[in-house]
């Protein structure tokens, strides 16, 4: 993990410049497999680096990107442990949803919700047409799609050729997250797998009435569904077969048809490929949001970035 923290500042000396090396492409074709099988380690700690790396890319090993995982350790000044601490040590104390609820209280936008994009012309002023068959022109618009489900919408003109490939070929992560709670209120502890398990993470996050409820994540959903008190019960019991399982709840982001991803990270390939692609605006529609931020790509952080970026060239298209 040290080395492979130290290689990040070499390669991503800029984290919010992540194309800045021009030798990337020597890189961008590995995996994380590849980095802990060449680090000389023992089967059992090839293991535990590898189900790591798998619990953040929310994916198998095999298909998450090295020069990915570089990305969030040169983000965290090339220390893994402070991208421990950073990703999974600080939360919203009022949740997720109070930051989207305070965004649009201070906002001045016309919010309409449950509303579904299905087209977006560019003959003329540029059209969006939703499920219901309404239409509204703009200017400019703003997609936030995530990446895997960009091609959900019809786009007129097609999208460029990259947009689409990045879009097909999707995102490493295809995986699950689940709370589970158990009986009683038990000892901290921290549980890693191989990503070939049903569940590759799972630590204690809060206690409830007397009970305790673990978070734990897996690498494939259509394996496990986040709701399967059975199965994520067996899951865990691989580890600790002393706890008590009341109750498990989820969702299934694989399955949303407006998300069909977890949290974004990117395939062997994909940074050289796509990322400076996906940012580009197509004719007067522009793209942001997390899954093509430049650093801390994945976060909240990074939809943020992606969105002062975007605001800026969305103003200076209107000439503002």
């Amino acid at each position: 993990m040290d080395r492979l923290a130290a290689d990040s500042r070499e390669w991503f000396p800029r984290p919010y410049e992540p194309l800045r090396h021009p030798d990337l492409h020597h890189i961008d074709d590995r995996t994380v497999i590849d980095h802990f099988t060449d680090s000389g380690l023992s089967p059992a700690e090839r293991e535990v680096g590898i189900g790591v790396w798998a619990e953040h890319f929310n994916g198998p090993a095999a298909v998450s990107g090295l020069t990915q995982a570089m990305r969030w350790c040169a983000a965290a000044s090339g220390d893994w442990r402070l991208l421990h601490e950073a990703t999974s040590g600080h939360r919203l104390t009022t949740g997720t949803a109070s930051l989207a609820a305070a965004i649009a209280e201070h906002g001045t936008a016309d919010l309409h919700l449950g509303t579904k994009v299905t087209a977006v012309s560019q003959h003329g002023p540029i059209t969006v047409t939703t499920a219901d068959g309404s239409r509204r022109t703009a200017r400019q618009v703003v997609c936030t799609l995530p990446l895997n489900a960009l091609t959900s919408i019809d786009f007129d003109p097609a999208l460029p050729e990259p947009k689409r490939a990045a879009s097909a070929e999707r995102t490493a992560s295809q995986g699950l997250k689940t709370w589970i709670r158990v009986r009683g209120e038990i000892e901290p502890f921290t549980a890693y797998a191989p990503d070939d398990h049903p569940l590759t993470f799972a630590r204690p996050e809060y206690t409830v009435d007397g009970d305790t409820l673990l978070v734990a994540f897996g690498t494939r959903a259509a394996d496990l569904h986040p709701t399967d008190k059975e199965g994520v019960t067996h899951a865990l019991h691989r580890w600790r077969d002393d706890l008590e399982v009341v109750d498990v709840a989820g969702h299934d982001w694989m399955s949303d048809e407006f998300s069909r991803e977890t949290w974004p990270m990117q395939r062997p390939g994909h940074l050289t490929k796509y990322l400076a692609a996906l940012q580009r605006p197509h004719g007067g529609v522009h793209f942001a949001g997390s899954d093509i931020a430049n650093g801390w790509a994945g976060f909240i952080d990074g939809a943020i970035e992606s969105g002062l970026r975007v605001a800026g060239q969305v103003e200076a298209a209107l000439g503002s």
